[in-house]
């Protein structure tokens, strides 16, 4: 009896193998992570999201042309005093894609997270925390849905609109990416995205989750971020705790540049993180998040 029910496991066993493999990768450091995964249906198509944690919801909103999984160093260590909520937007890692001539706008984005937070009985005010092109987001969702927010944290972003220059370049990037493929801006991306000296491993990461992408969806948020609004006048008007972090090295989003987008924010604080480049979560995980689980209590004690 005991031979035929190892027999019968045994096919069991064999299927696991790579399920074991996948979550003890580099991706999915901890069962955990890839256990709060899971898939939800918006008027838009299907959308993978990180749901894990009790409490205060944390929405984390990642950069181009990444996925959640570039909060790798955030999303266990939140959830064990917050609901952590980290999605894969339309057309990155595991979520649906569009057509290879779409545009997704920062309000199309910023939109698509309120459906998220609905779909997850979240109809209350978040902490909201955005990186890169995940500012940017944030900052249309500031702008559309104010009285859904209880903080936000912009990192590595800019409040500005691009420059003639940089839409061309988007427009560009677009028609790189379709007929090239995913891979090719991966290439292009490292250099500028990370300090001097970080190492190879969070580089090899960060080109695993750009070649994730689709292509389609890369062009289509490139085509929307030529778009977006020059937010910089909204500064002042913004009525919640926001904090405002830079990577010491980021040449993308200069900390100078940031420093002048928080004196605008009535209630607002920044902090330089050292070490790090436009991904400062990334790449200076112990002393960003210091600086978030600080700024988190004394949004709470307010």
């Amino acid at each position: 009896m005991k031979k035929q029910m190892k027999e019968a496991l045994l096919p069991l066993k064999s299927s696991l193998i790579p399920l074991i493999m996948e979550i003890q990768s580099p991706k999915y450091p901890e069962w955990t992570t890839l256990l709060s995964l899971k898939k939800i249906s918006i008027s838009h198509g299907v959308r993978q999201v990180y749901d894990q944690g009790d409490g205060q919801a944390l929405l984390f909103i990642h950069g181009f042309p990444l996925n959640h999984r570039m909060w790798c160093e955030q999303l266990e260590e939140f959830s064990r005093d917050y609901r952590v909520i980290a999605p894969d937007l339309c057309g990155f890692g595991g979520s649906d894609s569009v057509s290879d001539d779409a545009v997704l706008t920062m309000k199309q984005f910023s939109d698509e997270l309120v459906e998220i937070l609905l779909t997850l009985d979240l109809d209350i005010p978040v902490h909201l925390v955005g990186l890169s092109m995940g500012g940017y987001i944030l900052g249309q969702f500031q702008k559309d849905h104010a009285m859904r927010i209880a903080s936000m944290v912009f990192c590595d972003t800019k409040s500005t609109a691009d420059t003639e220059e940089v839409k061309s370049n988007r427009h560009k990037t677009a028609r790189v990416v379709l007929e090239a493929g995913s891979s090719s801006l991966a290439e292009v991306m490292g250099s500028k995205l990370f300090a001097p000296n970080t190492p190879a491993s969070i580089f090899d990461e960060v080109k695993t989750m750009i070649v994730d992408a689709s292509p389609a969806g890369i062009a289509a948020a490139s085509r929307g971020m030529a778009e977006r609004e020059d937010f910089t006048d909204q500064l002042q008007t913004f009525r919640v705790p926001t904090l405002v972090v830079a990577g010491e090295y980021d040449s993308i989003s200069p900390p100078a540049e940031m420093q002048t987008m928080a004196e605008k924010i009535p209630d607002s604080e920044f902090i330089e993180i050292a070490n790090a480049g436009h991904m400062s979560p990334l790449e200076n995980p112990q002393d960003f998040n210091a600086a978030l689980r600080a700024f988190l209590r004394r949004v709470e004690l307010a």
